[in-house]
């Protein structure tokens, strides 16, 4: 998940050079925290992920995606299909009808699957 982590203005530009990178004929895979997983997070017990802070419920924010670790620095956003398909289309370096996304969603993750013409 560290689209999630990365700070919004960098998001766009390091998802295009992961495309220039993969270039045509290729696929990215893209794996992030699933929004519709949130609160489910509290019970998967994220602080087994974050063994360096005290995580409490009022850091997430259900409605937006958004985890504030109160006793750390730690930030980490949570995707929506939608909202992860529309920055993956901004970030296309191509013309969008030579990118193919599918989307799985897995445990606590959804995966951006894109195949590049």
């Amino acid at each position: 998940n560290t689209i999630g982590i990365l700070p919004d203005q960098i998001r766009i530009d390091c998802i295009k050079q992961m495309f220039e990178c993969s270039g045509p004929g290729g696929k990215l895979v893209i794996g992030c925290w699933n929004q519709q997983s949130l609160g489910q997070a509290l019970k998967i017990s994220i602080q087994k992920i974050l063994n360096f802070a005290v995580v409490k419920e009022e850091d997430f924010d259900f409605e937006s995606g958004d985890f504030k670790c109160g006793s750390s620095d730690y930030t980490s956003h949570w995707w929506k299909q939608e909202e992860l398909q529309k920055m993956l289309e901004e970030s296309f370096p191509g013309f969008i009808e030579d990118l193919k996304i599918e989307f799985k969603i897995i445990g606590v993750g959804i995966f951006a699957i894109c195949d590049i013409k």
